[in-house]
């Protein structure tokens, strides 16, 4: 592949990451701030995102198989970003532009029906997307490529994330919005206009399975289950800790949205150094033992959240920027091994099935993590804000506690996990996986 070429796929991973990074971690600002009137009820938000996840959750494995089965002169995938582009774009600007500035009825409409609209946009673009690197090269060195290039920008993508309260503290919501859409079209745009897959316009080499029938087939696969289980705890609670730090930020330490991005300072410098080192660690002992090292470390992280502010050293918000930077620690796994875990399920059903079906696997991937995150960020509406509406310190460690606990039972899921390299191949350790 040429450089160009691997450079253009690496970008698209900086517009899979921003746009949701700050949807995560911005949208309850957004609607229900701790110093202003709610635009919009907490626990309507929290109902809202759950909806709109169960919505992605039936979409995303029906976008993959489609995409996995379309034939067109641009190939499977491309089309599919192409078109689903512009509008994730629009919708996710329309996320911040609630139509009435207090509270009213039509801004519970319009934020549930904005919801809907940027989640399916997501799905149309991203299952592709990560679905898109076979398609663009069968040599392993090259895949490895394109998947270094992809983590360097979504280290990228948190890295301008970190700045999202300084910019919304100097342009406000419309600028904040505009700028995070804009910059989603622009990286996305060399994958859709530079790529070439590699079978475009050839027809496929097998006959194409029904829906319901690769939804069987890939739910036999116990190897797949044990990844998406123990992910998707891990996704709850990292969307807790996102939608946590800003109102921690202000209501806890009683600094503005700027302090957010002070303190992802020390997470993204850790997360950063760490990448490297977990990247060596897999190589050497295996993405197995890694990812039970990263599940462990994680749930620490998770719950020193819960205590921060109560140790006796240190102010508040010194204890907060250390309980930080080891978070970015601990996440740095999660940044290198989930996608890696995944290809290793997937090359192993093609051995035993002698189909080649990574956009279903994605897809369905995405289904458990949305249901994870709906799941989240209803639960975040309940516990996060009193009985009056404002937000509630205690109920924030609630958040950072229960989300440690999620955690462990990710790590008690990935235990049984079967699948290890041997020889440069994936084996199971266990047979049967697919019973």
């Amino acid at each position: 592949m040429r450089f160009k070429d691997t450079l253009s796929y690496g970008m698209g991973g900086l517009s899979m990451t921003l746009c949701d990074m700050v949807f995560l971690q911005w949208l309850y600002v957004r609607y229900a701030p701790h110093d202003q009137p709610h635009l919009v009820a907490p626990a309507l938000i929290g109902l809202f995102i759950l909806l709109g996840r169960l919505t992605e959750a039936v979409f995303g494995p029906f976008v993959g198989h489609w995409s996995d089965g379309f034939q067109s002169r641009s190939g499977r995938r491309l089309p599919f970003i192409r078109r689903g582009l512009p509008c994730l774009a629009v919708a996710f600007f329309l996320l911040w532009t609630p139509p009435i500035p207090h509270t009213h009825w039509l801004n519970a409409v319009y934020l549930f029906v904005a919801i809907e609209t940027y989640l399916v946009c997501y799905d149309c673009v991203v299952t592709p997307y990560l679905s898109l690197m076979p398609e663009l090269t069968a040599d392993f060195r090259e895949r490895v490529n394109l998947t270094t290039m992809q983590a360097l920008f979504l280290m990228a993508s948190a890295l301008l994330s970190s700045f999202t309260g300084l910019v919304l503290q100097k342009g406000g919501w419309i600028v904040l919005g505009g700028a995070v859409a804009a910059l989603t079209l622009l990286f996305m745009l060399p994958v859709a206009t530079q790529l070439r897959e590699r079978n475009a316009g050839k027809a496929p080499d097998e006959e194409r399975l029904g829906f319901i029938e690769g939804l069987r087939l890939t739910l036999r696969n116990r190897a797949f289950l044990f990844v998406v289980l123990s992910t998707s705890c891990y996704w709850y609670g990292l969307d807790s800790i996102m939608k946590l730090l800003p109102l921690w930020t202000t209501s806890y330490l009683g600094r503005g949205e700027e302090g957010v991005t002070l303190l992802m300072i020390p997470f993204l410098v850790m997360n950063v150094a760490f990448f490297f080192v977990v990247n060596v660690l897999a190589k050497r002992f295996g993405k197995y033992v890694v990812m039970m090292v990263t599940f462990g470390a994680t749930t620490v992280g998770f719950a020193m959240f819960g205590v921060a502010g109560l140790l006796p050293w240190g102010s508040p918000f010194v204890q907060t920027l250390c309980v930080i930077a080891f978070a970015g620690m601990a996440l740095s796994g999660f940044m290198v091994l989930p996608f890696a875990v995944l290809s290793d399920v997937i090359d192993y059903d093609e051995q035993l099935t002698g189909r080649r079906r990574e956009a279903i696997y994605f897809g369905f991937q995405g289904s458990f993590q949305k249901l994870s995150l709906g799941i989240s960020s209803f639960l975040f509406g309940v516990f996060a804000y009193g009985s009056d509406g404002a937000v509630s310190v205690p109920g924030l460690r609630r958040v950072a506690l229960v989300a440690a606990a999620i955690s462990v039972v990710g790590f008690v899921i990935f235990i049984r996990y079967p699948l290890r390299e041997r020889g440069g191949a994936v084996v199971s350790i266990r047979p049967g996986i697919n019973p």
